[in-house]
């Protein structure tokens, strides 16, 4: 018994290691992809389980091989956490260098990244209402989060998903802390790629934020300060319908890791093994950036921004193997030529979907740029 006890712990800390690796090494295929974000955004609580096992080699001299694997993983599980305990401050640095001191908040979190926080507990959770709105097609829902009474500033969130999956339920515990912290939170669907093509997950997103505009007394919002928030393929609708439409009231934009050039995802698609880029964007734009140049123009966010465009706040992880990093660095490039006011922060050790966690390095230093930016924003006047 004692030696299946021993064995049985030996494997534990082989497996532990090999997920571990995931943290710090490039996802090979797609089915990897998620247990790398686990082990980057949830490597303290791995690192925990580990030094379980650290303790049993201790006091079972045995297990030195299982020691050695138990401790280097707890190391790796540790590594993304370290680092954003390092990048803490140059994050609050760079906000105040674009946008000045952030406003007082009420109950704000210490610092961007803090080890206390690892272990916060989830957000309270908002009353959600759901609603139907239409674009004169099949009517399509959003889902009101609410929390406390009197007229609030919105956020309208968009889903990721490739544009042909995911719903507007996606890693809402986001919100859920924001509604908590003051804001309602419009979470809506759209019409999936190949159902239909682009421009039509575009006209969703636009008809979305006038019926939030339009019920602003129903909703108890205040339809003047908006703003819009998106991930992925969201982050890519998001900047579009804050760039290339004409609707009142958008302060700013929030897009975490969002494909911005089209064209540019078409020459310089991921490996295969974890995304067919190519495929994804046929199902969208229903073909090649040479059948329809002007289509895949009208997709393009570098190709839409102009002077003026509302404030923007970008974060990417820089070593996303789904969408590449350099697709926010463009877009960093091309406001800062247009003059356009945004922070663009990349988080090195982060991946796709880093956010999926609150309390992760990536979750904790998004959200307190996220609610500096979106209280700055929503603070000014209007224009």
């Amino acid at each position: 018994m004692a030696l299946a006890f021993s064995v049985g712990r030996l494997i534990l800390s082989v497996l532990l290691f090999a997920v571990a690796l995931l943290a710090v090494a490039p996802v090979p295929v797609a089915m990897f992809w998620k247990p790398a974000v686990a082990a980057i955004e949830w490597g303290p609580a791995l690192a925990c389980l580990c030094g379980v096992l650290v303790f049993s080699a201790v006091v079972d001299t045995r297990l030195a091989t299982a020691f050695a694997f138990s401790t280097s993983a707890a190391a790796l599980f540790l590594s993304a956490s370290i680092r954003a305990s390092t990048a803490s401050g140059e994050a609050a640095n760079a906000y105040v260098a674009v946008f000045g001191s952030p406003p007082e908040l009420i109950d704000p979190r210490p610092a961007p990244f803090a080890w206390t926080s690892v272990v916060a507990p989830p957000p309270a959770k908002a009353q959600i209402t759901t609603h139907s709105f239409s674009t004169g097609a099949e009517p399509l829902s959003l889902d009101v989060y609410r929390y406390g009474e009197g007229i609030k500033p919105v956020v309208v969130a968009v889903h990721g998903g490739s544009w042909r999956s995911g719903d507007r339920h996606q890693l809402d515990s986001v919100y859920h802390y924001l509604a908590q912290r003051g804001w309602v939170v419009v979470s809506v669907d759209h019409t999936l790629a190949p159902q239909a093509q682009f421009p039509t997950q575009k006209t969703d997103v636009v008809a979305a934020v006038r019926w939030v505009q339009q019920h602003a007394d129903k909703l108890g919002i205040d339809p003047r300060r908006v703003v819009l928030y998106g991930r992925s393929s969201g982050g890519h609708l998001a900047l579009l319908a804050a760039y290339a439409s004409d609707l009142p009231g958008i302060r700013g934009v929030v897009a975490w890791y969002p494909p911005t050039d089209l064209n540019w995802s078409w020459a310089n698609p991921g490996s295969r093994l974890v995304i067919d880029t190519q495929s994804i964007l046929f199902d969208l734009m229903d073909g090649p950036p040479d059948d329809d140049p002007s289509l895949y123009n009208q997709a393009n966010v570098l190709e839409v921004v102009r002077p003026g465009a509302p404030s923007t706040l970008v974060i990417h992880g820089g070593r996303d193997e789904l969408v590449s990093a350099e697709q926010s660095r463009r877009l960093d490039r091309r406001l800062g030529e247009l003059g356009v006011r945004h922070l663009y922060v990349e988080l090195p050790w982060a991946t796709h979907g880093c956010d999926a966690n609150l309390n992760g390095p990536s979750g904790q230093i998004g959200l307190w740029l996220i609610e500096r930016f979106m209280a700055t924003v929503a603070g000014e006047a209007p224009t």
